[in-house]
Parts: structure tokens; C-alpha cells; sequence
């Protein structure tokens, strides 16, 4: 029986209708498990990693989870559904103390509250059960995630207090192109992903490999967490991605007059500290890599 016959039957076993605001769709190729399994083994080898503790987010019918209790010491699984919850319990029994399953949600890895300035904050609740599974030891996060939620879950999981040292993360291939974007073609989302990981692509993954089909294409994609932030200070780091949404706040207008607008700041000056930061007065915010970020920020708190 192939991965599609075992999942439609699963589905009728749990009457369980693929369900798109959860971002359902089942991986069914068997290939596709393979390679994410061999590149987590290989991502453990290059980084000497001696216990593998592995989160993964959204565990479906148990493919990928059985996979990975396979190659890792210990596996703590986050599943919203309460059906298939239901049936990874059954796994859960079969590796006593080396699978632990919760129901819960992911984004409330950490416990995200709006701020004035409409941001999120997370204060570590469920990343707590986290590291209690795996006695504070590092850890990587494998999943298929709901590709709605894919901004937010990979925020969590890079600004969390304890976060994972490896991110392998399967998303939509627009969105995983955008997060590993090239240097002059960045966006908020890039900048985020450079300011706390190395990201890269590891593979493309077709959308005829779920079930059901989804409209897009998906890539697996790797973020190696940075261990050397230039920025330490939480509020510092919040005020300089302040600074970086007021650069993209209107696309289609110069870097400079986003800012002046933002922060009230005469555009003369705005270009003037841009030159000093050895950037043209007529940059895009896209145009800009991290480091020219950093500098310009740099430059301009201090004007």
C-alpha cells in the first residue's frame, strides 16, 4: 500500500476531511520524506550534534514522525487537531519516553500578545513543556507547517529565549524564495531571517506530493540559528526592525521619504544620513542588504 492509499484510508479511519483553514494537506511521497530525513542527518553530522532532540509542529498521520523518531533521542510533537491527535497518542505508546505528544497550538510556543505598536511579544509558555522534554539541550525543529501561519511560527521560533539551533521547515516555495532572498532584494521577512539565521533552500518539493492537491509549490528550507547577533538588547532589536518597516512602509517611494515620514524628520537630513552611511539618497529599502541596515540605524540613532 502506497503513502495515498494509507492516507485516504487513515482519513476515512478518523473521518477526517482535509481541512484548509488548519493547511491540511498530507505529504504522500515517500522520496520527499526521505530527503528531509537525510538532510537532518547530515545538518547533525556537520554540526557534531551528539543527541538529537527534534520539535516538530503538525504531525498529521505520523510519517514524518515515525521518520524521525528513527534517526533522533527524543521527539516532542505539537498537534492542533484533536482527531489526529487521537492517533499519534497510538505512536506516542509504541517509543515510551522518547515521543511526547501535546494538543496544542503552535503559535503559542510562545504567548503572543498586541502591543501598541500592533507587534507581537511572546513570554515562553508552551516552549517551557519544550525545554523540560529535552532538559534544556539543544534542538532542532522538522515540520510541514500550514503555510498561513508561516511568518508567524518562524518569528516565534527565531526570537523565542530558548530556540532551536536548526530550523528544517517545509513552506511555500514563493515565501521560502522571499525568506532566501539575494542581497538587493530583501524584505522585512528576509532581513528578520538574516538578522537571526543563515537561511537557506535545501530542496523544491512539488504540490503533487500532498494530498490533497494544494494551488502552490513548496520548498524545504534550513535556517542555522546566528549565535552572534549584532544587536543584543531586546529593545534595541525592536526598535531597529521598528526602523526597518518604516523603510519598506511605501515600496514605491525612496527610502528616505519612508523614513522621514515615519519618525517627522526633515528629508533633507534623512538624505544626508544616508549618504554618510554610504548609501544613495535615491536607495529602496529593498536594495538594502543587513549590514547596510545595521549601519544606517546605527547612523541614524546617532544623528
Amino acid at each position: 500500500m502506497d503513502l495515498l492509499e494509507r492516507t485516504l484510508d487513515l482519513c476515512k479511519l478518523y473521518k477526517i476531511v482535509p481541512n484548509k483553514l488548519l493547511g491540511q494537506n498530507f505529504l504522500i511521497n515517500e522520496f520527499v520524506l526521505d530527503d528531509i530525513i537525510s538532510n537532518v542527518e547530515e545538518i547533525k553530522k556537520e554540526r557534531n550534534v551528539k543527541k538529537l532532540n527534534i520539535l516538530e509542529i503538525g504531525g498529521g498521520f505520523g510519517v514524518l514522525t515515525n521518520r524521525l523518531v528513527g534517526i533522533a533521542d527524543k521527539v516532542f510533537l505539537i498537534e492542533k487537531d484533536e482527531k489526529l491527535f487521537e492517533g499519534l497518542l497510538k505512536i506516542e505508546k509504541s517509543f515510551p519516553g522518547r515521543l511526547k505528544v501535546v494538543l496544542d497550538d503552535a503559535l503559542k510556543l510562545g504567548d503572543v500578545e498586541k502591543r501598541n505598536d500592533g507587534d507581537i511579544e511572546n513570554n515562553d509558555l508552551l516552549i517551557d513543556k519544550v525545554k523540560e522534554f529535552f532538559g534544556g539541550e539543544e534542538f532542532f525543529v522538522v515540520a510541514n507547517i500550514p503555510y498561513s501561519i508561516t511568518s508567524h511560527i518562524i518569528r516565534i521560533l527565531l526570537e523565542i529565549t530558548y530556540s532551536p539551533a536548526e530550523i528544517i521547515i517545509m513552506i511555500q516555495k514563493e515565501v521560502a524564495e522571499r525568506i532566501c532572498a539575494k542581497d538587493g532584494d530583501d524584505s522585512v521577512l528576509s532581513i528578520s531571517a538574516k538578522f537571526y539565521s543563515f537561511p537557506s533552500i535545501l530542496f523544491l518539493v512539488s504540490k503533487d506530493c500532498f494530498y490533497p492537491v494544494p494551488a502552490v509549490n513548496s520548498a524545504v528550507i534550513r535556517l542555522s540559528k546566528n549565535n552572534k547577533l549584532k544587536i543584543s538588547n531586546k529593545k534595541d532589536i525592536d526598535n531597529f526592525f521598528k526602523f526597518i518597516k518604516s523603510g519598506f512602509s511605501n515600496k514605491r517611494k525612496m527610502l528616505y521619504h519612508n523614513i522621514a515620514s515615519i519618525y517627522r524628520k526633515d528629508k533633507d537630513i534623512v538624505k544626508k544620513i544616508l549618504i554618510n552611511s554610504s548609501l544613495s539618497d535615491k536607495t529602496r529599502a529593498q536594495d538594502l542588504c543587513l549590514d547596510d541596515w545595521l549601519r544606517l540605524w546605527y547612523n541614524f540613532n546617532r544623528y
